[in-house]
């Protein structure tokens, strides 16, 4: 399966997925690329053709200090970057965005704190300034340099600016936790969207409000798995089993049955 996808340009696209299995696509065909592991990928991003991020993991590995994984890419080859370890055990990673070259970030499938690259190494980023978050984050998204959001279980969106966090959606609390959200897509602080497994999309104002966008529930379709836009009146929002997109007032809805798990516009 292939569970991730980044494009550097329309004749440059990596996917990658089981097996460290990364494939490139010149615009003409797909090329499989050699990666120093057989460990899953679950994320690529990256800045150009020559600075790309990959991650990803295996939750059953054996060892407590091998189950995450870090790739980066130079234009030429896919190599291996050592990941951080929190207590003795490293984890896998489910997210990651690259807002520049010394500020990379990737979000862990088994913490709350979010690991970042800063132009030496990968740590793991528990300064959150006192924000009240647990569980996990599964998304991330950037606007420019100066903002950078997480979004994940508990219904939590957290948002960075000038290094400083703040909290501006979170609607549970405790060990267990129903509004999970899997994806975050960003055209300016007017146009932020994120979607739950079950199916709400959430939109955020100017004023850092979140207000409900896109209904959902457990009688309305699997949940959303990506968001991906042009504008803010044209805006894909990806489910198990549908397609919708939204004109900035109306959402129109297109069925399927199969399971497609990403997009790029």
């Amino acid at each position: 399966d292939l569970l991730a996808a980044w494009a550097a340009g329309p004749d440059d696209l990596y996917a990658g997925g089981h097996g460290g299995v990364i494939l490139h696509w010149d615009g003409a065909s797909w090329t499989p690329m050699p990666t120093p592991t057989q460990k899953t990928v679950f994320a690529i991003h990256g800045l150009s053709p020559t600075n790309i991020w990959a991650v990803g993991g295996d939750a059953y590995a054996d060892s407590m200090t091998n189950r995450s994984l870090i790739l980066h890419y130079d234009g030429k080859a896919w190599k291996e970057v050592a990941s951080p370890e929190y207590l003795g055990t490293t984890y896998p990673l489910n997210c990651v965005y690259a807002v520049e070259p010394n500020d990379v970030w990737a979000t862990t499938d088994g913490g709350t704190w979010p690991i970042r690259w800063n132009g030496q190494k990968w740590d793991f980023h528990t300064d959150m300034n006192g924000v009240d978050v647990e569980g996990t984050f599964k998304a991330i998204v950037g606007i420019g340099r100066e903002h950078l959001f997480l979004a994940g279980s508990h219904g939590q969106i957290i948002h960075r600016f000038n290094n400083q966090w703040t909290l501006e959606r979170k609607t549970q609390s405790g060990g267990f936790t129903t509004d999970l959200l899997m994806t975050l897509w960003a055209h300016d602080l007017d146009t932020v969207y994120a979607g739950s497994t079950w199916g709400h999309v959430v939109r955020r104002q100017a004023d850092g409000t979140w207000s409900e966008v896109l209904g959902g529930g457990l009688f309305d379709g699997p949940g959303m798995v990506k968001i991906w836009g042009r504008s803010p009146t044209d805006v894909f929002v990806q489910g198990l089993d549908s397609i919708r997109h939204f004109d900035g007032a109306t959402v129109t809805t297109n069925s399927y049955s199969r399971r497609i798990r990403g997009n790029w516009v």
